[in-house]
């Protein structure tokens, strides 16, 4: 049993009795080597992730202007344990066999649907836009290949797109 109040020298020489283990300077210094190679490329590897991090950023920063229209999407509000939750369903068109499939899996979660889902379209940032917001978007990114099917309003149909 060791002293509470023994010394740092006291305990490691404990520790080396009941680890058996020998130590000698040259095998102190070969541990140390081993443990500042490891720090020197933790070091390595976490300068590496911050700078891929602030390129990324940077990249996306330039990339934010350039938005477009991926696919509709339905957003859903549902409420779980008296805890609001919102998530959204894609499809390539609004209420098509996809999104029916999606929305049969996710019934229970359905019977607890608060208000009626919400049409709309996901941009490339999977950001969920109405039906007016997609339109500004795939109007200024030169994506309405037939605007007749709009029907002279400023809301996205699929059908303007594909």
């Amino acid at each position: 049993m060791i002293d509470k109040k023994a010394t740092l020298d006291e305990l490691v020489e404990h520790m080396k009795e009941l680890l058996n283990i020998k130590t000698t300077p040259e095998s102190l210094k070969e541990i140390l080597g081993v443990v500042r190679e490891e720090r020197d490329e933790h070091k390595r590897v976490l300068i590496e992730l911050q700078r891929m991090h602030a390129h990324n950023k940077g990249l996306m920063e330039k990339q934010r202007e350039r938005r477009w229209v991926v696919c509709a999407a339905h957003e859903i509000t549902y409420i779980e344990n008296n805890v609001e939750h919102t998530f959204c369903i894609p499809s390539p068109r609004h209420s098509d066999p996809t999104h029916h499939s999606l929305y049969q899996r996710l019934d229970p979660m359905y019977q607890q649907t608060k208000g009626t889902p919400r049409q709309g379209f996901l941009d490339n940032w999977g950001i969920f836009m109405d039906r007016e917001e997609a339109y500004g978007v795939a109007e200024k990114a030169g994506q309405i290949r037939f605007p007749e099917y709009g029907y002279g309003h400023k809301k996205l149909f699929s059908e303007m797109l594909y």
